[in-house]
């Protein structure tokens, strides 16, 4: 199961824009290409802390918000896939795992943004 509660419920107020640039700095350097739980992890904590920052209600600030639980669910389903597949290295486990071949799935558990639970589906990864 995936906890997304990193990102708490942000309201009409968004998340504060200067966020934006923090956040793909973070993304690709710990939940990019080459990856592993420790780097995931943080990255995790760096995205909530990223979501207490309230914005504006501006358009960059819900943009921002948006960004950030889109972020939270790819780290949470990184840190879910523990092999390397694709591109994407975990550097702490190297090798692919065939019982980690199907897809991994977020879905809503209540309509509290980036709230979900993880669902496998039957499909090739």
């Amino acid at each position: 199961m995936i906890d997304l509660d990193v990102v708490g419920d942000v309201g009409a107020s968004g998340c504060d824009p200067a966020g934006a640039v923090e956040l793909r700095r973070l993304m690709t350097s710990g939940a990019g290409l080459l990856r592993n739980r420790a780097s995931l992890t943080d990255v995790a904590a760096a995205v909530h802390d990223l979501s207490t920052r309230r914005g504006d209600g501006s358009v960059d600030a819900l943009e921002t918000a948006n960004l950030i639980a889109v972020a939270a669910a790819s780290v949470a389903a990184a840190l879910e896939r523990t092999e390397s597949r694709g591109v994407h290295t975990r550097t702490d486990c190297p090798d692919t795992d065939p019982d980690q071949r199907c897809r991994i799935v977020g879905r809503p558990r209540v309509a509290v943004p980036g709230s979900f639970d993880a669902a496998g589906s039957t499909g090739a990864g």
